[in-house]
Formats: C-alpha cells, sequence, structure tokens
C-alpha cells in the first residue's frame, strides 16, 4: 500500500484524463483488435462516445497522494458494477485498485464491463468476477435518440 494514499470522488477537472487513459489503455485490449481507429475514437459512434454516456450515469473515484493527484481510477455503478479501473503503470500491484474497489464499496460479485489483463490476474487470485460487456452500453441508443444522431 502507498503511504497517504487517499481516495476521493472524481472531479471535473479529472475527467478528460479519465477518458483519455480508458481511451488509451482499452485500445490495447485483445477485446478491441479489428477495430478501426476511425471507428473505436469516433466522438458520435465509437467507444469513445460510450464512455462519455457511462461517465454521464456513473461514479469516479481517483486515488493519489497529493491534492489534485490521479495515480489511478475506477468507473463503477452500485451495486456491483465496475466499468473500468486504471493505474499509472508505476504505481499498479500496490494495492490502488483495491483501496479504490473498497471505497466504491461494491458488493461481490463483480460485474466487469470491459475485459483486460487485471481481470485475469483476479480470476487467476480466486476473485469472482462476471464479464457482462452490454450493461456499458445501456442508455446508449436513447442518448443518440435525443440527439438527432444515429
Amino acid at each position: 500500500m502507498i503511504e497517504g494514499l487517499t481516495i476521493r470522488e472524481g472531479a471535473a477537472g479529472d475527467l478528460n484524463y479519465v477518458l483519455s487513459s480508458w481511451l488509451r489503455n482499452y485500445r490495447t485490449s485483445i477485446k478491441t483488435r479489428g477495430i478501426e481507429s476511425e471507428v473505436y475514437y469516433d466522438q458520435q459512434h465509437g467507444h469513445h462516445a460510450a464512455i462519455v454516456a457511462a461517465l454521464q450515469r456513473a461514479n469516479v473515484l481517483c486515488a493519489g497522494v497529493e491534492p489534485g493527484q490521479v495515480l489511478g481510477w475506477v468507473c463503477y455503478e452500485q451495486p456491483n458494477i465496475v466499468h473500468y479501473i486504471h493505474i499509472k503503470y508505476d504505481f499498479q500491484r500496490l494495492g490502488v485498485a483495491r483501496a479504490l474497489l473498497a471505497a466504491a464499496g461494491l458488493r461481490a460479485p463483480l460485474v466487469v464491463t470491459h475485459w483486460h489483463s487485471a481481470c485475469d490476474r483476479a480470476t487467476v487470485r480466486g476473485d469472482k468476477l462476471l464479464y457482462n460487456p452490454y450493461l456499458f452500453f445501456r442508455g446508449l441508443h436513447a442518448a443518440s435518440k435525443n440527439t438527432g444522431h444515429e
């Protein structure tokens, strides 16, 4: 565990970092292979748009030592949905993710909407994770209808 680590609610100033790190990090996932970058990063119909929609309905917690610092973050919805968790490389495997999940107060089993290598490591440790990517896209179609985008 990192000494002095604090968990706080994500602020408006954190959201650009959350969005960009989520997009960059998940782009390397096996789950996005074969998706053209123009499609993945599309701000109206791609993963970018889906993340923006999720950030409007979900909660974000940030971890840091200094005020305003973000060593990692989690985007989640109660009671047990984890959309994404990102920890800066130098701070991985130091308990930051566990601290974020504990602060979120989610109950087991966790449902993850994005599967990546950290999920593989968690299941090897014996953590019970359910993968349901469809929960991530809830409300996206309704949002596109409201804005006139199909």
